[in-house]
């Protein structure tokens, strides 16, 4: 089974995404900022990231950028 971070300050647009994907039969994993979700990250190491670019405590810019040191291709 895949596994999905979900990442974004909105609780609205995280309960959607991860209702929609969770009945598609992947496992859901949600963050509200930037460094809740690099926790889950290194623990969880997720297949796919949704990233919100606006996010407080760490901008999704900077997740992205240790995301990619955690990760790299």
């Amino acid at each position: 089974m895949s596994k999905i971070l979900i990442i974004d300050d909105e609780p609205a647009i995280r309960d959607v995404l991860k209702i929609f994907l969770e009945e598609q039969g992947f496992e859901i994993y949600i963050a509200g900022n930037g460094k809740e979700a690099l926790s889950i990250f290194r623990t969880k190491r997720p297949d796919v990231v949704f990233l919100d670019l606006l996010l407080p405590k760490k901008t999704g810019k900077d997740v992205l950028q240790e995301i990619r040191i955690l990760a790299p291709l």
